[in-house]
């Protein structure tokens, strides 16, 4: 519960530096973004309030979503129980404010300055194994893009997400024991905390199910082929576009450094098709498609699989991709829940 994050996280932070803190209970909302509520700072007769969200774990996954909500606040400070070193880094650059349970720290103002760094919280695993299985995770990827999902049939899910009904009905009851999902009234359900959601289960997608998706890298067979991707005719329902390549076409925005393609082609038929070879460090990485496609299936993957590889690159610049494709394909999926 974010209420028992607080104080700890608040008490760690006032023993290692004379500046006081008042956590100002309830939420908030600037321009349609939730917010958890505001930590006051007293030190040395100045006082200021600062707009604060809560999170368990921050990764990656979560900056994005940061990203936009300080643009919306004008200041912004996380309160976490860990976040992991590389992410501080990434949030000082992005001017975020943040502090967590092992005294990590940082929050920059006119009159004081806190920069702490290098503390480790105790590691503990967050994510309940039933919804994050392997299993469970196709589950969920097939639920974020289909609002209503959630109240369809198991069976209907299972055919969507191809998997076992079994799977469908535990990642449900995991979801709804995590309080992801909420009843509304003996038959309907509701999301609740919706990108709370969306950012574990973008970690766990490239922590448990992604490695296993992954086949090999290739090159072209020509150099000059890098330059006239686009009109490579990809095989519909088989294979597509991911990442890089697919936010390029998805925004015109994004030069491809890594091609990325989703297929269920064997590497015989990759290598006939598109003219790419084997190669230990090549700039094209394939995985197998967990998902189910149609003929009429753009060649990209999905907008929120696109933004979650982009986002757990760790680069600037496709973060920054990502959070358009956030805006134009994928808010109002996430806004306000």
């Amino acid at each position: 519960m974010k209420s028992e994050i607080i104080p700890g996280v608040l008490q760690e932070f006032t023993s290692r530096v004379r500046i006081g803190t008042t956590w100002k209970k309830g939420s908030a909302n600037i321009k349609s973004i939730k917010l958890d509520g505001h930590i006051r700072f007293q030190a040395g007769g100045y006082t200021i309030e600062i707009p604060a969200v809560v999170k368990t774990i921050v990764t990656a996954a979560n900056l994005p979503m940061l990203q936009t909500l300080k643009q919306k606040s004008g200041k912004l400070i996380v309160i976490a129980v860990n976040i992991a070193p590389t992410v501080q880094q990434q949030l000082r650059e992005l001017g975020i404010f943040f502090m967590d349970s092992a005294g990590n720290a940082f929050i920059q103002q006119e009159s004081f300055f806190v920069h702490i760094e290098g503390r480790r919280a105790e590691q503990k695993e967050v994510a309940d194994a039933r919804a994050f299985s392997k299993g469970g995770i196709k589950v969920i990827f097939q639920l974020l893009q289909e609002e209503g999902l959630i109240n369809g049939t198991i069976r209907n899910i299972a055919n969507k997400a191809s998997v076992s009904l079994d799977t469908v009905h535990k990642t449900l009851n995991a979801l709804r024991s995590m309080e992801y999902i909420l009843a509304l009234n003996k038959t309907e359900w509701t999301w609740n905390n919706k990108q709370e959601l969306l950012a574990q289960w973008m970690t766990e997608y490239d922590r448990r199910l992604k490695p296993g998706l992954f086949i090999n890298r290739f090159d072209f067979m020509s150099d000059a082929d890098y330059d006239r991707w686009k009109q490579i005719k990809l095989t519909k329902a088989h294979t597509c576009w991911g990442a890089e390549p697919a936010a390029e076409l998805l925004t015109g925005n994004l030069k491809p450094g890594e091609w990325t393609l989703y297929t269920t082609e064997t590497v015989m038929e990759l290598v006939r098709n598109y003219r790419i070879v084997p190669k230990k460090a090549g700039a094209i990485v394939v995985y197998k498609q967990f998902w189910p496609t149609q003929e009429k299936d753009p060649i990209f993957a999905p907008p929120l699989l696109v933004y979650t590889d982009l986002v757990n690159t760790g680069k600037r610049r496709n973060i920054e991709t990502a959070q358009r494709i956030f805006n134009e394909y994928l808010q109002d999926k996430f806004q306000t829940t």
